[in-house]
């Protein structure tokens, strides 16, 4: 008696393994990225993995990760000025002298200092063309990396 494996049939089990591994990998990277950060950078970060598909080439599957946020979580970023960014937007408004400005708000955790209260502190920050050079900068972000993580720990 002789058995016949078609290669289709290979081909088939190949890909379907490598879609269940990177589901695998992606179902890790989701409760990573909801252990490491708040319920709203999770779901953003989660919102930026797409769909693994099977390219054409054949036993290569991808996903990938979009938006400006889940990436840099991913990869890092360096020290960048935000002003450029918060007076190019579309809600920024223009002074009657023709300077640009936006109001900032600000988060709650400005106000965990015991000693201020929100009557003291404005709950929200201006930005504009006037401001301080260095007044906008962001100290960057440490990559997270959580897909190399996922991959260690699904292997």
């Amino acid at each position: 008696m002789q058995y016949i494996i078609y290669m289709d049939d290979i081909e088939k089990k190949c890909i379907y393994e490598m879609l269940e591994y990177a589901n695998r990998v992606q179902g890790e990277m989701k409760r990573s990225a909801k252990k490491s950060f708040s319920r709203g950078v999770a779901s953003q970060y989660i919102r930026g993995l797409s769909e693994p598909t099977v390219l054409e080439r054949e036993y290569e599957i991808m996903f990938s990760l979009n938006g400006w946020l889940p990436v840099a979580l991913e990869d890092g970023v360096d020290t960048f000025d935000m002003k450029p960014g918060l007076l190019g937007s579309p809600k920024a408004k223009i002074s009657k002298a023709g300077d640009r400005y936006m109001n900032i708000p600000v988060f709650k955790a400005a106000f965990k200092n015991p000693y201020l209260t929100a009557a003291k502190v404005s709950p929200f920050r201006t930005v504009s063309d006037k401001s301080k050079p260095d007044s906008w900068i962001h100290p960057g972000l440490m990559s997270r990396n959580l897909f190399g993580k996922a991959i260690l720990k699904v292997s």
